[in-house]
């Protein structure tokens, strides 16, 4: 990750706080820098799950792995990509979930494709 300084912007007047009959002045919020993410990867990650109050007890582990890749926060930038890839023994056999995320102040956007294959209660359910 590493930040960027942020892009000037002028400076706009100000008027000071007087008489009643002058306007009020605000502060100009300040420009953050820009953030970006070129790489964040998550192989093979597994949560084991168990809930013995359920009649069977359930034990169950759901595995992902997860891509995101350039992701830029705080300017226009081209969209950054992600894909992940899910697995819950007994329930789910595989959701893919791939798309584009657009984080540009001006115009943010996401587009996802979700595609599950193997839905079910799960074992012993």
């Amino acid at each position: 990750m590493k930040l960027l300084p942020p892009t000037p912007t002028p400076s706009a007047p100000t008027t000071a706080v007087g008489a009643p009959d002058q306007p009020l002045a605000i502060p100009e919020m300040p420009v953050l820098p820009a953030v970006v993410l070129n790489q964040f990867q998550l192989n093979d990650a597994a949560v084991s799950w168990s809930d013995r109050k359920m009649d069977p007890p359930v034990e169950t582990t759901l595995r992902a792995a997860a891509l995101l890749s350039n992701l830029t926060i705080g300017r226009a930038a081209p969209p950054a990509t992600f894909n992940a890839n899910l697995v819950v023994e007994g329930s789910l056999d595989a959701l893919k979930i791939d798309g584009s995320l657009d984080a540009s102040p001006e115009a943010p956007n996401v587009q996802v494709n979700v595609d599950a294959t193997g839905v079910r209660a799960g074992a012993g359910c």
